[in-house]
């Protein structure tokens, strides 16, 4: 094996919004949130604290630099070796061009933390998810564990903002259809009875 110090051997990647929204979405096998299993994310806005105070991504948590120029405090139940995705967020940063940025930097550090997983930087920052995912903007700072097992969830989106993949119990949920703006149903489990609201076309899979 060898050791580098190169840069560009630094595991950091860039996030699309939609990768993000749909691992916030994502449920587990008993059908509960991902999110409720303190391994499966770390999502860490760098952002100013009066920003990240007045909204953020639901279930982030805020890190900020010792001082100018310092590491970052990270959260100390972080436990980053553990995670299965780790994404940083800023304003607004789009690519990795910017090595000197407050989320390169606290990304850079957790991919130091770890080998495991690649650490994400979120394109676009919160201001293009937020843009995008209004419903995933959040002012709670602490969740408990039971508020991160009744978390509301959306639909999967397979194309976005135009195809997404539901369970029955959120296709009945004539507001969240509403919500998302979604015009066409097709229930591809016919077991499952689906009520359609108004001016939403209906398609069965047999």
């Amino acid at each position: 094996y060898y050791i580098t110090n190169n840069l560009s051997m630094t595991n950091i990647q860039l996030c699309e919004p939609t990768e993000l929204y749909n691992i916030l979405n994502e449920t587990d096998l008993k059908g509960l949130p991902c999110v409720s299993d303190r391994t499966y994310l770390l999502l860490l806005d760098v952002r100013e604290y009066s920003a990240y105070e007045e909204s953020h991504i639901v279930t982030a948590r805020h890190s900020i630099r010792d001082s100018a120029g310092g590491d970052f405090q990270i959260p100390a139940d972080a436990e980053v070796e553990t995670k299965h995705h780790c994404v940083v967020y800023d304003s607004c940063t789009a690519s990795l061009s910017d090595k000197e940025s407050d989320v390169y930097c606290c990304a850079k550090m957790l991919s130091e933390l770890t080998c495991k997983k690649p650490i994400m930087i979120l394109s676009g920052g919160y201001e293009k998810f937020s843009a995008l995912y209004p419903l995933l903007k959040s002012f709670q700072i602490i969740f408990s564990p039971r508020e991160l097992e009744s978390l509301e969830l959306l639909p999967l989106e397979v194309v976005p903002g135009t195809v997404y993949m539901g369970t029955a119990s959120q296709a009945n949920d004539a507001e969240l259809m509403k919500r998302l703006a979604v015009k066409c149903l097709v229930n591809a489990s016919p077991e499952h009875p689906v009520s359609v609201a108004e001016g939403v076309e209906f398609k069965e899979v047999a």
